[in-house]
C-alpha cells in the first residue's frame, strides 16, 4: 500500500506512512506521513537489511543503488521495546530495543540522559 501511495504522488526521498486498521470498515488508513526526515525506521530498517541512510547517500552521489552489504541482522520482524512501553512482538520475530543495545550502546545513554 505504501508504494502503491509513492508511486501515485510521485513522491521521491526519506519519508514513511503509518497505518491503523479500521475496524469499522477494514480497510487500512493513513494516520501519519512523514516526510523529508527519517522518523526511527532506519534503525529497523537497517536491523531487516535494508540500510536507508546508506542507499539515500548512494543515490545522492549517483552511486548505483544495490543492495545492502553484509553485516546486517536479518531479522523476520522487530519491535520496539524501550523503557516505559513493552509490548509483544509478532510469532518468530526478535525483540529488539529501539534506542538502547549493549552492541551499540551511546544512542540508548544518550536517549536517556
Amino acid at each position: 500500500m505504501s508504494r502503491q501511495f509513492i508511486e501515485r504522488v510521485g513522491y521521491k526521498g526519506i519519508g514513511s506512512l503509518e497505518f491503523k486498521f479500521n475496524r469499522g470498515d477494514g480497510k487500512f488508513i493513513i494516520i501519519e506521513p512523514t516526510v523529508g526526515r527519517t522518523d526511527w525506521q532506519e534503525e529497523i530498517a537497517t536491523l531487516c537489511g535494508a540500510n536507508i541512510p546508506l542507499i539515500t547517500y548512494w543515490a545522492e552521489v549517483g552511486h548505483p543503488v544495490e543492495e545492502t552489504p553484509g553485516g546486517a541482522e536479518k531479522l523476520h520482524g522487530a519491535h520496539r521495546s524501550s523503557i516505559g512501553y513493552r509490548g509483544s512482538a509478532a510469532s518468530g520475530a526478535r525483540t529488539l530495543d529501539g534506542y538502547f543495545r549493549f552492541a551499540d550502546p551511546l544512542p540508548g545513554i544518550y536517549y536517556l540522559g
